[in-house]
């Protein structure tokens, strides 16, 4: 065979050279128009989903919303695994795709699917598709150190928030800003148990009234006396709570059944150095 191969190449000299001549244009053409990735994707198309559920143990976040949320993921086309994390307060879903499937559609797929089981996970929750990034990308945390003795822990969370996330988020190639750490503000309405069951106030009568006040959506609770809202609200907001309470009850004693408190809530991960900023998939 090699013997036959070689005969007929040197028979036909014009013919190979021509053959040879097509084959390296050919390659140089091809080479001109071939993509070149020095960093490749390695990952899968995968949709992060995060959901926060301030108050639920971790438990609770697995039972009513992480599970419904595998559940239903599980039966989208193309989903290879789907892998979940719950915490307190925190859902983590990971839903990874096959090769072929564009992470755009993938994303969609996710959010109609989300869209139509707002009903099927617990009140008040709305759980987020996370953005979109890779394993290859860098992830930079900035520290934003504190003198307790000219400002506070909570001012600069609200900075970080407010004006360092804004403009991070604004720089190309940035795909989230996270901050973490220091003093969230929390307005919290504490009611009197006792109180409300002299006078025969129920907790949804206080829940619609306080919702009237802030103008705010409703917040889910449980059984408990605490039903902690973030948000911002005057001084006077307890007492404009506890005269909608009684409009339609005359009594001669103006009670006070709650009491509206601004409170400074630690926030996870709180470090010596501050407030730090993870600002995930930068470019």
């Amino acid at each position: 065979m090699f013997k036959w191969l070689l005969d007929n190449s040197l028979t036909n000299r014009l013919l190979v050279i021509i053959a040879s001549v097509v084959l390296m244009a050919y390659g140089a053409f091809t080479l001109s128009r071939t993509p070149v990735d020095v960093f490749p994707d390695l990952n899968k198309p995968t949709v992060t989903i995060m959901t926060e559920a301030g108050g639920m143990a971790a438990e609770e976040v697995e039972q009513l919303i992480t599970f419904p949320l595998e559940t239903t993921m599980n039966g989208l086309p193309g989903v290879e695994s789907v892998r979940s994390t719950s915490s307190a307060g925190l859902s983590f879903l990971y839903v990874t795709f096959d090769w072929s499937t564009d992470i755009f559609r993938a994303r969609q797929l996710v959010s109609e699917r989300l869209s139509s089981m707002e009903e099927g996970i617990a009140e008040g929750v709305v759980p987020r598709m996370g953005p979109i990034s890779s394993i290859m990308g860098e992830i930079m945390q900035i520290a934003i150190p504190i003198d307790t003795g000219k400002i506070t822990p909570m001012q600069v969370r609200e900075y970080a928030d407010w004006v360092l996330r804004p403009r991070l988020m604004a720089i190309p190639g940035v795909a989230q800003v996270i901050p973490i750490g220091g003093e969230v503000r929390q307005f919290q309405v504490q009611p009197d148990t006792v109180r409300m069951a002299e006078l025969g106030i129920a907790h949804d009568q206080l829940d619609d009234a306080d919702h009237h006040e802030r103008g705010a959506d409703p917040v889910p609770h449980g059984h408990g006396s605490r039903m902690p809202a973030t948000g911002t609200a005057s001084d006077s907001t307890s007492r404009q709570t506890s005269s909608r309470l009684r409009r339609d009850r005359p009594i001669m004693e103006p009670p006070m059944t709650v009491r509206a408190e601004l409170r400074s809530v630690a926030a996870p991960s709180v470090t010596n150095s501050g407030v730090k900023c993870s600002t995930v998939g930068c470019a």
